[in-house]
Parts: C-alpha cells; sequence; structure tokens
C-alpha cells in the first residue's frame, strides 16, 4: 500500500505525462476499482466493459486531484470512479441519478470555481462542507456528481479505508444547526427591507451565491456580503420581545421533515414511496412541510429567473411607479435602452402595404420554419451587397429579435461543460442564455477605462472548454466600437486556439446596434475576418421597433461543417419554440434593410448628456456608437451611487450586473427636454460627492 507522499508524488508525475506513474497509480488502485465494480455486475454491463469504466474514473480522479483538498487520493477517486461507472450506466437506462445530488454536485463546482478566483487556491473538502453544511464524506461523496452507492448498506472495501454505509453519511435531523437557521430566518425576515428581504432569500432559500446574488441586485459581492452578515446577526440576537430565532415552535418539525425528504430522494425511492413520505410528513409538520417541498413541484432554476428581475428592469418598474407618485416629469429615468425615436416614415407605410396588397391569410399564415426563402434571400444579398460575398438564402435563420438569435446559436454549438467567453462589461442576460444552453460564461475583462480589448487577458481565459466567444460592438453598455486592427488581432488568435484545439472556437456577434454609431466610425463585418462565425442581428434598435421582436442568425458559409452548424441552428430552434418568426414582419424588414431611425437625435443626446457630466466633475468616456454612457462611479460601490442617485429622482442602472464594478450605465435613448430637466439633478447629486 502507498503512502500519502508516494501517492502525491506519483500523481503529481502522471499530470506532467508521465505514463509509467499513471500505470503504476492503476496498479496499485486495481483492488478499489474492483471493489466498485463488483457493486454493478448483473446490470447488464460486462466485467471488462465495468473495469476500464472504473479505470478512466480513476483517470480522471488524478488529472482532478489536489492535495489542498484535504483528503486521501482513495477518498477523492470513489466517487470519481463510481460515477463514470453511473453516468455510462444512467445513459443507458439501468440507474437513475437523484436530481438533488446533481443540483448539490453543480453548487460545489461552483462554489470551489468562485473561491479559487477570489483566493487563489482551492477550498479544502472542510471547507467546502462548512460552506453547504455539509458532512466532508458527503462532500466528497457528492463531487462525482452522480456517484451514490446502490444500496444503503453498500460498503467500501478499499486498501487504506472503510467509507461505512451511506446511512451514516446522511445529516442527522437533529443535527442540522444551520438548516434549523435557515427555517427560522424564513419566519423572521418578513419585517425586513426589500432589498435585504431579497438577499436573505436568494442566499438562504434559493442557494445562490454571494456572486449570483450580487448580479441579481447590481451590487457589488462584497456588499452582498456585509448585508448577509448584519442581517443573520441582528437575527440570531433579536430583542427579548421577539419571536425571531429560537423561538420559532415549529423549527424542529420542519428540519426533520426536510431531512426526511431529502433522505428519501437521495436514495431513489418510488414514486409510491415518495408519496408515501410526503403524506406522513404533511400530517405530521402540515403547513411547514409545505413550503418546504413544494419548490419540488416546479423548475427551482425557472423560479429564481421568474421571480428575481434584473436591476435594469427593477429600475424600470421603481421609476413607473415613482411617475405615478410625483409625476412623469419628476423623475429622470435613465434605466432602459428603449429607442424614443420613432421608427422610420417607410415602416408603417411598407406595413400598411402588406396589409393592402397581401392576401391575409398568405401574410399572416406560417412561413418555413426558418423564415419566408425570399425574405432570406433579401437578407443574404443584403449581407453580400454590403459585406462580402459570405452568405446564401441557406445560411440565414430569422427570429424573435437579437435575444432569440443568441439563444438559438448558443444550443446550437454548445455542449453541458462548455464554457463562452465574452468581454466585460457585458449584456447580463448573456449567463442566462449560456446556461440554457448548459454552458458558463467566463467574463473576460478589458483595458480599464477604455473598455477595449485586453489580449493578455484573452489568451489566460482561453481553455480547452472555449467553445465560443461573444462580441457586442457598438458595446451594451459601454458604447465602445471594436477597430479593424482588434478584430483581426483576436481573430488571429482564436484560430492558433482552434488549431490548438483541433476544433473551431466560434465568434458570435451580437449586433443590434451596428447602425448606431457616431463620426464615421465603421464596424467591422466578422465575416471579413473569420470563417466560423456567426452574426446575431436585431432591428430593434436600426428601426426603433423593440417590441416588435424581429431580427436573423447569419451563418458564415464558409464555417466548419456549415451543413451541420446550420442544422444545429435549425434544431435549436424548434426545441426551443423559436420557429417561424412573424410573417409580417419578415416581409416588413425585407423591404426595409439598410435603413434606420433617425440616429442624429440619440448623436445630440450623447453630446449635450456628456457635457453635462463633465461639468458636474463626473468621469465619461465618450461612447463612439449604442446610445449608452458607463460613467464612473465617484465611490467604490456603484450601487450605493445609484441608490444615492434614486435620491434625486435619477434612475442610473449600477454596472456590476454587466460585470464591471465602480460604473453607472446611463441610458441616453431619452427625450433631449428630460435630459435638460435633469441637469438640476445632477448638479446635486455632483455636490453630495464634493465634486462641484
Amino acid at each position: 500500500m502507498l503512502d500519502a507522499t508516494t501517492t502525491n508524488g506519483l500523481i503529481a508525475r502522471a499530470k506532467r505525462g508521465d505514463n509509467a506513474a499513471k500505470e503504476r497509480l492503476l496498479t496499485e488502485n486495481a483492488n478499489l476499482m474492483k471493489s466498485i465494480v463488483r457493486r454493478y455486475l448483473g446490470k447488464g454491463v460486462e466485467y471488462d466493459d465495468l473495469y476500464q469504466l472504473a479505470g478512466m474514473g480513476l483517470l480522471k480522479a488524478i488529472n482532478g486531484f489536489d492535495e489542498s483538498f484535504g483528503v486521501r487520493f482513495s477518498t477523492y477517486a470513489v466517487p470519481m470512479i463510481a460515477g463514470e461507472i453511473k453516468r455510462f450506466m444512467r445513459d443507458d437506462g439501468s440507474i437513475k441519478v437523484s436530481r438533488a445530488i446533481k443540483a448539490e454536485a453543480r453548487a460545489i463546482n461552483k462554489y470551489i470555481e468562485e473561491y479559487s478566483a477570489e483566493h487563489g487556491c482551492q477550498p479544502t473538502v472542510k471547507q467546502i462542507a462548512g460552506h453547504f453544511s455539509m458532512s466532508e464524506s458527503q462532500v466528497v461523496f457528492t463531487m462525482g456528481s452522480s456517484c451514490m452507492p446502490v444500496s444503503l448498506s453498500s460498503q467500501g472495501e478499499y486498501k487504506d479505508e472503510k467509507t461505512g454505509e451511506l446511512s451514516e453519511r446522511l445529516p442527522a435531523a437533529d443535527g442540522q444547526d444551520d438548516m434549523i437557521e435557515k427555517l427560522q430566518l424564513k419566519a423572521a425576515i418578513e419585517g425586513l427591507e426589500e432589498r435585504d428581504k431579497k438577499v436573505i432569500m436568494l442566499r438562504y432559500f434559493r442557494d445562490m451565491t454571494q456572486s449570483e446574488v450580487a448580479a441579481c441586485l447590481g451590487v457589488s459581492q462584497v456588499q452582498v456580503s456585509r448585508i448577509e452578515s448584519r442581517i443573520v446577526s441582528s437575527l440570531k440576537n433579536p430583542p427579548q420581545n421577539s419571536t425571531g430565532p429560537g423561538r420559532n415552535p415549529f423549527c424542529a418539525a420542519a428540519i426533520r421533515a426536510r431531512c426526511a425528504w431529502q433522505y428519501a430522494r437521495c436514495v431513489n425511492f418510488t414514486a409510491p414511496q415518495l408519496q408515501g413520505v410526503r403524506s406522513g410528513l404533511a400530517n405530521s409538520v402540515g403547513t411547514c412541510y409545505n413550503n418546504i417541498v413544494k419548490a419540488d413541484i416546479v423548475n427551482d432554476k425557472y423560479v429564481r429567473l421568474g421571480k428575481v428581475r434584473s436591476v435594469i428592469r427593477d429600475l424600470f418598474e421603481y421609476g413607473n411607479a415613482r411617475k405615478a407618485q410625483i409625476g412623469e416629469e419628476n423623475v429622470f429615468d435613465f434605466s432602459l435602452g428603449n429607442p424614443n425615436v420613432p421608427p422610420p416614415a417607410e415602416f408603417d407605410a411598407v406595413v400598411g402595404e402588406l396589409l393592402a396588397a397581401c392576401d391575409p391569410v398568405t401574410l399572416h399564415g406560417y412561413t418555413s420554419a426558418q423564415g419566408a426563402a425570399s425574405v432570406r434571400q433579401a437578407v443574404a444579398d443584403y449581407i453580400n451587397g454590403n459585406f462580402g460575398d459570405h452568405v446564401t438564402a441557406d445560411c440565414i435563420y430569422m427570429t424573435c429579435g437579437a435575444a432569440a438569435a443568441i439563444v438559438i446559436t448558443l444550443c446550437a454549438l454548445c455542449n453541458d461543460g462548455d464554457e463562452v467567453l465574452t468581454f466585460a462589461p457585458y449584456f447580463p442576460e448573456y449567463s442566462v442564455f449560456a446556461g440554457q444552453a448548459g454552458a458558463k460564461l467566463v467574463a473576460v475583462p478589458t483595458v480599464p477605462g477604455a473598455f477595449g480589448i485586453d489580449f493578455d487577458a484573452l489568451a489566460a481565459a482561453l481553455s480547452e472548454r472555449t467553445k465560443a466567444v461573444i462580441i457586442n460592438s457598438p458595446n451594451n453598455p459601454a458604447g465602445v466600437v471594436y477597430s479593424a486592427e482588434e478584430v483581426s488581432k483576436l481573430c488571429a488568435i482564436l484560430r492558433a486556439h482552434s488549431q490548438k484545439l483541433g476544433r473551431p472556437v466560434w465568434l458570435v456577434s451580437d449586433e443590434p446596434y451596428r447602425e448606431l454609431v457616431y463620426g464615421g466610425v465603421e464596424v467591422p463585418y466578422v465575416m471579413n475576418y473569420y470563417a466560423d462565425s456567426v452574426v446575431c442581428y436585431s432591428f430593434s434598435k436600426s428601426l426603433s421597433v423593440p417590441g416588435e421582436r424581429i431580427g436573423y442568425i447569419a451563418v458564415n458559409g464558409a464555417a466548419a461543417r456549415f451543413e451541420d452548424v446550420y442544422a444545429a441552428i435549425c434544431g435549436a430552434g424548434r426545441a426551443l419554440g423559436y420557429v417561424c418568426a412573424p410573417s409580417l414582419l419578415q416581409h416588413a424588414v425585407a423591404r426595409l434593410l439598410g435603413r434606420t431611425s433617425d440616429i442624429s437625435v440619440y448623436a445630440a443626446n450623447r453630446d449635450r448628456l456628456t457635457a453635462i457630466l463633465r461639468g458636474c466633475g463626473f468621469d465619461v468616456v465618450t461612447p463612439d456608437g449604442a446610445f449608452y454612457l458607463f460613467v464612473r462611479s465617484p465611490e467604490p460601490s456603484a450601487a450605493a451611487f445609484s441608490e444615492r442617485a434614486k435620491g434625486y429622482e435619477l434612475l442610473l442602472v449600477p454596472g456590476d450586473g454587466f460585470g464591471c464594478e465602480g460604473y453607472v450605465r446611463i441610458a441616453y435613448c431619452v427625450s433631449p427636454q428630460m435630459i435638460e430637466r435633469s441637469v438640476p439633478a445632477f448638479r446635486a447629486l455632483a455636490a453630495s460627492y464634493g465634486l462641484l
């Protein structure tokens, strides 16, 4: 039996490519693999195949193991080996893996990534266990995602340890102080202020990380940590007349219900068995139990998305409420990127002509799933005529705006576990879109202040899991436009990385603001620089019709495996329900390609608002495109700055949700009259910081 020092030395050599070290580790752990394989005999898979799967799991454990985990290698390897076998058998329909275990594994992996990014090292198993209120053995048990033993009495027969029974690993119903505290908090938070309530609910009852909460609320992670600590401290030590934590009569019953329910789900009870657990717990706990388990009725991921609006929408709704209270003219709403310029006159004329001249059954009927053939041909002709010969009609997929285009594209390109890179600041919904595709969004820092591409940061962010890079030029929220030189260098880096991986890294260009540029600035067309590229376009901003939801996907005809890529686009659109974009609008925009609303209004607003803010002492960079200013906050917390601005009826969006702390976004797609009315408010806000 190898000691820990020898084992760790062999692992280090194996990670450097030493095949002899790998063979030694496989030989020394043969009995461990055999003991796990024996659990799965008789499940329809031959012994030799199971042993090969075990070997693959052990190799993954070697590659992933780190001494800082604070456990022996065999402890770490067991769930990895079992997980490899169970994933194979699960995919073959033999074994079903608890959704609860999968969710816990995803949460642990996310915590490890965030902790590593913040501290420069991985957390120990003890730290992970403390964070999730789990035992150390539970953490190791869960890290493989689908690593449950077949039975409650299954025991390990490993060289250097005994794992014990599963029942010993499950949490005791009366020892979960942290869980009890969570349940008690739910009864005690009703009197909190709205923001404080959101922080506690999202952290303790939606299992969101502090970073996720910060993104939702538009504040920094540090601020979320402080809010949470303050609230929990106050709730732990309530006034003597309080009925808060420590005085809740149903908490003990509630925690027993929670533990029993989790236990039942973890051991894969049958549906009738689960129903029996439900009934029994409901009788003993009543309302408390119902509150605990009701989330299992729906997909909690979408509950979270549905209940927590983006900070932009939150500000917008707050603005509507304030307008109703004090009058619209007294609220200076710079929150939403909603065009204030009317569509060009031709838009209404074209729509009128179509309604008058076309057969209504045809005009309002279904088109082809990917869009009407004549419309796709018109879009292809426009692209080729203006940017080069890159596409045919069969490269175009009509969509309900750019958001749908990006979701479809990412779902078509990505597999679970892939990474999608983008440059901060970025449109916050990118993280939602990537998550829908099973991918992880990775934010790459940009050049401070200028927000141009930081190529060193890009090189550091690229990995074997990188599947795509999203660029947004002109950018929301910074208004930066990437130059031809920047795009060319970006594409050269992606080509080199693609060659290294042996597959394409896709370049996805999000272009709703392409036409909204000032001073003769040109926006490079990515298909001229990179073959494996996709353009996601929307007419929302160019024609000022955001509520009509019409756009398209254009796949570069020179892309690798173009036919499969376009088929995947069609398939993703089908799966997501994004087939047949609105027929009337398809035919309308086909006649208006290249037309825009009066962009000069935005240029004038940009210049006037920039002058006002600079005159007040704020740090402002003049944008080249879009209709946003990204203004540096005079204090470290942009959320605090945004809150203070609300006191002057100024609605400014904190930049934290855009992946860039210390800035606020100001949308200048507003009336010039509102800008002028806002001058005294901006001056008063600046004076409160001593800028005037």
